[in-house]
């Protein structure tokens, strides 16, 4: 009897748990496309503007400024999106070199563009299970952060390694 009662308390507790995950979900895709609606005008109006700065003047440094901040804010809403539709993790088998391996060439161009070096690390070979798409997700944030602390000719590392028993450490390391 106890036992029949615990598991329907669990039971309640995730159905309200979801419901909340529901409401926020839809809450945050609103919210992302009424911002959306919002930066497309400002975009287009940078975009009109593009070149007609005088070359090294404050207009112009304020234009790139702002050409940056429109960036994150669509990568933001990007993210929201992403994540508003993707509730709940799927747990299967990753291939966890292809996950690092995608990680560094997605970010390749970024720690070109800094003049950084990434490098990876395996020291785990066992198998993983796990959302592989939020995996990536992660670890290109986490990487991205990384050669935005470094500076030129600095090293962004990458490592895999067995942790806890049954546990596995990912680890992004920076020397900025």
């Amino acid at each position: 009897l106890m036992d029949n009662i615990l598991t329907r308390a669990r039971l309640q507790d995730q159905t309200v748990m979801r419901t909340k995950m529901e409401h926020l979900a839809m809450m945050s895709r609103g919210l992302a496309h009424d911002l959306k609606n919002l930066i497309t005008p400002v975009s287009s109006f940078l975009v009109y503007a593009d070149g007609r700065q005088q070359a090294g003047s404050t207009a112009e440094e304020v234009h790139a400024s702002a050409r940056r901040s429109i960036r994150l804010m669509t990568d933001y809403l990007r993210e929201v999106m992403f994540f508003s539709d993707r509730l709940e993790p799927k747990h299967e088998p990753v291939d966890l070199p292809a996950t690092l391996n995608r990680t560094v060439l997605v970010c390749a161009a970024r720690a070109s563009a800094r003049g950084v070096t990434l490098e990876v690390v395996r020291e785990y070979f066992g198998p993983i299970a796990g959302d592989s798409v939020l995996l990536q997700r992660v670890l290109t944030n986490l990487v991205n952060n990384a050669i935005d602390a470094s500076r030129s000719g600095q090293n962004v590392v990458l490592t895999a390694s067995a942790g806890l028993p049954g546990w596995l450490r990912l680890q992004v390391v920076d020397a900025g």
